[in-house]
């Protein structure tokens, strides 16, 4: 039993991973970034639960169908779409996540997140289960009187503390600063942010614990607020990648490139979209691999059971995925409102 337990704790050291760096501020402020969940997943109308299940891609009869049951690797392409693979997620009335679960191809749990708020609405606590139920770490946040988050406290399965966030704000309560420490109270790494007179990020530093810098982002937007260029660097001041956006005239992203530190282009995502602006299409390109372009392909509409569903709130219920031009995946959702 014990050795079971310590086997899944080093696998699950990737699920911690993942959660802790979560947590870390480095989501773009803008002067619009009071968003809640549903907003940041590109949900419309007041969602109850969403869930996403991807099985494998086959063409039968001439028609591209779902066959058998398989999680599909996450990829650079579903990050930017904002997919949850096999995931069941419930948000409360304010829309925001109370409890995330994700599965395995065979469709049994494989880690569990649930949410806890304040009258305020604030996010007082969040826990991450593994797969057998068992809690495994947890975080306590400390909010001000403005509602922002000024502490972040993170705890072993033992109740033992793992390390805390501190954050600082400016006068107009952008985020500024925000500070990582150990267990034993040492600085682990420090982040700080700068803004603009529109209240949009202009810049995001990190810092090793000596006080020396780490890395540095900076940010660019046209006049209308859009960010249209994104540039890291190294701690030496060299350019690590660079990335651009381009937008059509009612402010949907058309277009994403990243490039090598030498100019060269390293991917590029194109995008499209119907009469009404629901996005139908996107399509990513390894520069340095041409032969390995990937795209995805939105459906409004779903077929249920010999019932055809479609989402009045304009939500895709089915995405396709290809790979050179072939289908290997097809994600659906179920989407239950308020």
């Amino acid at each position: 039993m014990a050795i079971n337990m310590k086997k899944k704790m080093i696998i699950n050291l990737f699920i911690l991973a993942a959660f802790v760096f979560s947590c870390s501020s480095n989501e773009i402020q803008t002067n619009n970034s009071k968003r809640n969940d549903l907003n940041k997943m590109n949900l419309k109308g007041k969602v109850k639960s969403l869930k996403e299940t991807s099985y494998k891609a086959c063409i039968l009869f001439g028609d591209i169908q779902k066959c058998e049951r398989e999680r599909m690797d996450w990829n650079n392409l579903l990050y930017s779409i904002s997919c949850y693979i096999d995931s069941y997620i419930i948000f409360n009335s304010k829309g925001y996540k109370i409890e995330e679960n994700h599965y395995t191809s065979k469709g049994s749990l494989d880690n569990k997140e649930t949410f806890n708020y304040d009258e305020n609405g604030n996010k007082i606590e969040e826990n991450n289960y593994i797969s057998d139920g068992l809690l495994f770490c947890k975080w306590i946040n400390k909010f001000n009187l403005k509602g922002k988050i000024i502490e972040s406290n993170f705890y072993y399965l033992d109740g033992s503390l793992g390390g805390k966030n501190i954050f600082n704000y400016n006068e107009i309560e952008n985020q500024i600063e925000e500070s990582s420490y150990k267990s034993n109270g040492n600085l682990e790494w420090k982040h700080t942010a700068m803004f603009d007179t529109k209240g949009n990020q202009i810049n995001f530093i990190g810092y090793k614990p000596d006080g020396s810098l780490d890395w540095k982002d900076t940010y660019k937007y046209d006049k209308k607020g859009n960010l249209i260029e994104e540039n890291s660097f190294e701690s030496d001041g060299s350019l690590k990648w660079k990335k651009t956006y381009i937008y059509n005239l009612i402010g949907n992203k058309i277009e994403a490139d990243s490039f090598h530190p030498d100019g060269s282009l390293s991917w590029k995502f194109t995008y499209k979209y119907d009469n009404s602006e629901k996005i139908i299409e996107v399509i990513s390109i390894d520069l340095s691999n041409i032969d390995s372009k990937e795209k995805v392909v939105f459906n409004y509409n779903c077929s249920n059971n010999g019932k055809e569903d479609y989402d009045k709130f304009g939500n895709w219920l089915k995405l396709i995925y290809y790979k050179n031009e072939i289908p290997q995946y097809i994600i659906e959702r179920e989407i239950e409102y308020y």
